[in-house]
């Protein structure tokens, strides 16, 4: 047995779910092999002391305060989040509406289609910013835990 095989069989022994026959090959390993013997012996540490944690439980008044407020903030950005797609639809429809006119009319004057197309990818560019800024930062919002 190797050392690899050895790793792969510890934890089920010592969750009690190893069978005779594997069994009885860790334990010749174990015999042989210092490193697995130490390893062995830190996971059996490290169980022990696992199964001495005793969580609390919170009081009835928190689990209340907890389902409050995870409902209000489901509410809240299902309804942003409604409203962002609704509006990106609505944007992107009228993005390609205008598009379809500026390129396939040949009676608007080519500076105000240039300047039309400038403008809308000057707003792509700035909302994919915000976009990319908002979700980066989201993980270190300062503000996260301010209650309003």
């Amino acid at each position: 047995m190797t050392c690899e095989e050895f790793r792969l069989l510890m934890t089920a022994q010592l969750d009690g779910e190893l069978g005779p026959e594997d069994a009885v090959r860790l334990e010749d390993h174990r015999r042989q092999c210092p490193s697995c013997k130490e390893e062995m012996e830190a996971h059996r540490q490290l169980k022990a002391l696992t199964a001495q944690l005793h969580f609390r439980q919170p009081e009835e008044g928190a689990w209340q305060t907890y389902w409050a407020n995870i409902y209000n903030r489901l509410e809240r950005r299902m309804g942003w989040l409604f409203l962002i797609i609704g509006l990106s639809l609505l944007a992107g429809y009228s993005v390609l509406s205008l598009l379809e006119i500026l390129v396939l009319q040949q009676a608007i004057a080519w500076p105000l289609r240039l300047g039309c197309l400038l403008a809308l990818a000057g707003l792509f560019i700035l909302f994919l910013s915000v976009l990319r800024e908002r979700f980066f930062l989201r993980k270190t919002d300062r503000y996260e835990g301010i209650l309003r």
